[in-house]
């Protein structure tokens, strides 16, 4: 879920802001992602979490997240250079 969280423009979270309840609680799905990130790991099992690898997951979503860049900063690349040329008249 943290991987797959896109911001938005006011700064609050895409996904956890889909599946929070908009009334009572807007932003419980964000204090949760806040609380599993502040949460230490026990003493013998901190050497075991610091090795651990990283998710396939995490890597296709970030492999999404940099093709959906790549096509953004092409369109805007294309559309800066169409908007530089300046017909003639004739």
């Amino acid at each position: 879920m943290i991987a797959a969280c896109f911001p938005l423009p006011g700064g609050t979270l895409l996904l956890p802001r889909l599946v929070s309840d908009h009334e009572h609680a807007p932003y419980f799905a964000e204090i949760s992602i806040l609380h599993q990130l502040s949460i230490l790991p026990n003493k013998p099992r901190a050497e075991k979490a610091a090795l651990a690898p990283i998710p396939l997951c995490t890597w296709y979503v970030l492999s999404i997240e940099a093709a959906a860049l790549a096509v953004l900063l092409f369109i805007c690349k294309r559309l800066l250079i169409f908007n530089n040329i300046k017909p003639t008249l004739v």
